[in-house]
């Protein structure tokens, strides 16, 4: 691996940094794609590193690194006022285009460059202070690096570093130049002194960490990636590609790149665009359909399979109106953008315009063949083969998914038999509109009725509330924001110039964007955008114009002139800046949603999560930037809209279990609850030495005394099969959790969320629910419910499990997850996890005290056969005997019970507790470990177990578990997208666990 390394930096001097500008140089041509996938582009100026004829080792990669930098003459920069005359520039510039195809000698040619040379100085000596004099020195350059080709010699060299140094100087308005010149100073420093690839890849780091929020970020991490791929360091490079996929997964050139990665199987991506409809009026995307699933679908009228799939897509239409928008590019150009051919298949969408057709870059980026059907979800988001050829791969290998249909683009995108859109996700999709439209920013229940006559009142009634609000259909929802702005228009041309109307014409900015979202008419977003525009210049507060700025942000974001950084900087400095309140703070999180930016969204979140008592009408939001379920989808695309794959399957039900180091530390919030004979339950309960699992559901809203069978579905009739089934559904599992429990420490209470007791007895009774059932006061409207974001309690439980201290060790809202959502299992497994965890945390903070007897109460636990929590031993028939749900955890409960049998010096029980412990760590699919290559927690047990012989006086065999445990551990890796071999959780307890362990004697 050394001589390897040394291999691969000594040939960096030669061909590294030759690699990285054709990859700068690259991405500022045109992006060019074939329909068959992307082709990495190469520069053609660029001679091979061999052909050149060496005059000293650093002569040598500066004139092949020279030869190619043409590209600096072709760039385009924004400039600024009094700037040198874009006139001044035209002719350099076409003086050395004529050089790359002239003819003339070699002396004609260097007294040219020479001439560009002068006269690019001298327009810098003439305005020396002019902000775009970087592009006269990108010139020199150019013409310098041409001259070198001509004429290789130290004093040129000389003169190409000098500006090379003087470009590093330049303003983050010309990064890129800045970054080419930073590049190539970079590798003459690096070579000079013999860096190896560890340096090498330390300072490439740095550079791209300084080139962040910058116009040159992106080239930067490009020109990374080929680096870091050059060097060996397939690490960085993944951490570098997914960096680039993150903040540019809307970028044509990004994407481009990105297909010509070796390896990619899937891309996640940004649809963007302008396109205009046949009215002449444009759409933004992904702008002005967030919120939205849709179909991008690219067509000719020519083809035969087209028509067929136009006509599958109305079948579709048909048998699930609404559920999903269609937006048509006809790649024939025809003169109506093929609305005829739509209109006599009968499909309902919307008519784009594709100027270019099959040539367009929309097409090369977004489509690569026709027919062909982009699925973009709610958050603009679309999974895709990175070539044609994979999306074929793709087609035939879906067919051997047994969870799977077969691959079909054309196919309504459909999870657990839903469609996406359609009921189990209607009041999902309901969310993320009112989220990213702006309702939370109106739902101050305090606001004085500064009309008069309850006018107000009537606006505000518009805006239903949380989680009200979520169960509106689109054309409800749009008849409500209409209604509000006749109510607001009506309002300001009663009293037009009362002062204090601000309230009412925020009402009216986030009806309009409201209205504007859910019809798709960019035209009433523009009506916001001056309602905005005239608020904004009033006398007003920092508080009173947070929705007016939000607007003018919005738009200044759809434009996309400027930054998102930018635009969310001077949003927050035009909302009171470091004294922004609560709501200007999630104003800002919900436009760095908008803005598709996971850094900026992190940022605002952690404010908004850091601040101690959040405003009761931000509760909702708050519980949303909380979620887990929400920040596992939010900035990528649906793995529904794609196919089925188990890379995708196995994360989700990682991230839904939650077995890692970080957990929720959520207080939950106090509440009341009432029993059925009225008494009141307070929660958190101090006193209690038990876990509580909550459980809010709704009575069916057919209206009958049932819950929907994905709540509670009683248990069938025995069978010889089935001796003795159990209930099913959350309920039914979470109830069998609380019965298995050894040592009886898991209360289960079902919380109902509705007043009418009568109906909740007969639900109980009826069903015969177990445990404590409840009623919460209040229901849908207690603020409760806002507070831990329980949605859709009618479909599908919510649950909730509280540590002994009363904070929030899991949940699960009531939305299924994509890809697991219809396996409750999956929310078993996570419940068993952390009641495990929570029993054996307890546990350890036993063992700490030196409570021993507590300890070994805790450890016992938790679903170890209740019929051996009294036994000495724990035989490996017994350990067989239960699932394996909470199984990554009995070694460490064992060893922990262990810990505490020394403790009470039962040393013949902790012999048989800790050989228990070994055992079930080295049972195969459970942490896939080589007994002859122990890892930490191995190491551990076998100390432990010396501790123990010891005390038995068996002093060889104590001497010989010592020896095994004193080796250097071995360390496996953790694979997050698989349910089985996870074992950094457990190993970071066990490392904890340790160091008490030697404090027990």
């Amino acid at each position: 691996m050394q001589n390897r390394t040394k291999r691969g930096t000594m040939r960096i001097r030669n061909w590294v940094f030759v690699t990285a500008l054709r990859s700068v140089a690259d991405v500022r041509r045109p992006v060019s794609l074939r329909s068959a996938g992307y082709l990495p582009l190469r520069s053609a100026s660029l001679p091979p590193v061999g052909g050149l004829s060496p005059c000293s080792r650093l002569g040598t990669w500066v004139f092949t690194l020279f030869l190619g930098i043409w590209v600096f003459g072709s760039l385009g920069i924004c400039e600024a006022a009094e700037l040198i005359p874009e006139t001044a520039f035209t002719p350099l510039h076409a003086e050395l285009a004529a050089l790359a195809t002239s003819r003339e000698s070699s002396s004609s040619k260097r007294r040219a460059c020479k001439g560009v040379i002068r006269d690019a100085q001298a327009l810098i000596k003439a305005q020396p202070e002019s902000p775009n004099r970087f592009r006269a020195l990108a010139l020199i350059l150019k013409a310098q690096q041409r001259l070198l080709g001509l004429e290789n010699n130290e004093r040129n060299r000389d003169a190409f570093f000098e500006t090379c140094e003087a470009l590093t100087q330049a303003p983050d308005e010309y990064s890129t130049y800045r970054l080419n010149a930073e590049l190539m100073l970079s590798e003459r420093d690096l070579s000079a002194r013999d860096a190896d690839a560890n340096e090498r890849m330390k300072v490439l780091a740095t550079m791209v960490e300084r080139y962040r929020d910058t116009p040159g970020e992106l080239e930067c991490l490009m020109a990374a990636v080929r680096i870091a791929t050059q060097l060996g360091s397939y690490e960085l490079k993944e951490q570098l590609v997914k960096a680039l996929s993150e903040r540019f997964s809307g970028n044509a050139t990004a994407i481009a790149f990105r297909r010509s990665l070796i390896g990619a199987t899937r891309m996640d991506i940004v649809f963007s665009g302008t396109f205009e409809r046949l009215d002449g009026s444009s759409m933004s995307f992904p702008f002005d359909r967030l919120g939205h699933p849709y179909f991008a679908v690219f067509w000719s009228k020519e083809s035969a399979e087209a028509l067929d799939r136009l006509k599958q897509l109305k079948e579709q239409q048909q048998q699930y109106p609404n559920a999903i928008e269609i937006y048509s590019f006809n790649v024939d150009e025809l003169a109506d953008g093929g609305e005829a051919v739509l209109k006599s298949i009968g499909l309902k969408c919307t008519v784009l315009r594709l100027p270019g057709g099959r040539h367009s870059q929309t097409y090369s980026t977004y489509a690569q063949h026709d027919p062909a059907a982009l699925r973009v979800n709610q958050f603009g988001h679309a999974i895709v083969p990175p070539s044609q050829s994979v999306h074929f791969k793709n087609q035939e290998e879906a067919k051997e998914f047994a969870h799977s249909t077969v691959y079909d683009e054309f196919a309504y995108p459909i999870t657990h038999g839903r469609i996406i859109g359609v009921e189990r996700y209607d009041r999902y999709i309901s969310q993320i509109q009112s989220l990213l439209i702006g309702d939370v920013l109106v739902t101050d229940a305090t606001a004085p009725d500064v009309v008069g006559e309850g006018t107000v009142d009537a606006i505000r009634a518009c805006f239903l509330r949380p989680p009200h609000r979520f169960r509106l259909s689109e054309a409800e929802a749009l008849a409500s924001y209409k209604k509000a702005n006749d109510l607001c228009l009506k309002a300001l041309a009663a009293k037009p110039e009362q002062a204090d109307l601000w309230r009412v014409r925020n009402f009216r900015i986030v009806a309009l964007m409201g209205m504007a979202s859910l019809s798709g008419s960019s035209g009433l977003f523009q009506d916001a955008v001056k309602e905005a525009t005239a608020t904004a210049a009033l006398a007003l507060p920092a508080e009173a114009g947070v929705v007016a700025h939000f607007c003018l942000a919005k738009e200044a974001l759809r434009d996309g002139l400027e930054s998102a950084k930018d635009v969310l900087d001077r949003f927050i400095a035009q909302c009171g800046g470091d004294k922004a309140n609560f709501k200007a703070l999630s104003a800002a999180a919900i436009l760095a949603i908008h803005a598709d930016s996971p850094d900026l969204y992190h940022q605002y979140r952690a404010r908004i999560i850091d601040l101690p008592e959040p405003p009761q009408e931000f509760a909702s939001f708050v519980s949303f930037v909380r979620d887990r379920f929400h920040q596992f989808y939010i900035f990528k695309g649906s793995p529904g809209f794609y196919l089925y794959s188990r890379v995708y399957r196995f994360a989700e039900r990682r991230f839904m279990v939650n077995d890692g180091l970080i957990h929720s530390t959520q207080a939950l919030p106090a509440m009341q609850l009432k029993t059925l004979d009225g008494k009141t339950v307070s929660l958190p309960d101090a006193k209690s030495d038990r876990l509580t699992l909550l459980l809010f559901v709704e009575p069916s809203a057919s209206g009958g005394n049932d819950l929907t069978s994905a709540i509670y579905t009683p248990a069938v009739e025995p069978t010889k099969r089935n001796a003795n089934p159990r209930p099913s559904g959350l309920l039914g599992s979470a109830y069998a959790l609380a019965a298995d429990n050894v040592n009886n420490g898991l209360q289960c209470i079902t919380v109902f969320l509705s007043d009418d007791v009568a109906r909740v007895k007969a639900i109980r009774d009826k069903l015969s629910l177990p445990g404590l059932v409840t009623v919460l006061p209040g229901g849908l409207d207690n603020p409760v419910v806002n507070q831990l974001g329980i949605l859709s309690a009618d479909r599908n439980a919510n649950s909730f499990l509280i540590r002994r201290d009363g904070s929030i060790a899991w949940s699960k809202n009531g939305i299924p997850y994509q890809m697991s959502g219809k396996l409750d299992y999956i929310s078993t497994i996570g419940l068993n996890v952390h009641i495990n965890v929570c029993d054996s945390e307890a546990g350890y903070r036993a063992l700490k005290a030196k409570d021993y007897k507590k300890a070994l109460h805790l450890f016992t636990g938790t679903y170890l056969q209740k019929e051996a929590a009294g036994d000495a031993t724990l035989t490996a028939a017994l350990l067989q005997a239960r699932n394996e749900s909470d199984s990554k955890w009995k070694s460490t409960r064992l060893h922990g019970r262990a810990l505490a049998n020394v403790g009470l010096m039962h040393y013949e029980t902790a012999l048989a507790d800790v050989d228990n412990a070994i055992a079930w760590h080295l049972r195969r699919n459970q942490f896939n470990h080589n007994p002859e290559s122990p890892c930490s927690t191995m190491l551990h047990l076998l100390t432990t177990r010396s501790k123990i012989l010891d005390g038995l006086g068996r002093s060889s065999e104590a001497r010989e578990a010592r020896n095994q445990a004193a080796v250097e551990p071995t360390d496996y890796p953790t694979y997050f997208t698989r349910i089985r071999g996870f074992n950094e959780p457990c190993e970071a307890f066990e490392n904890r666990m340790s160091i008490v362990a030697k404090e027990i004697k």
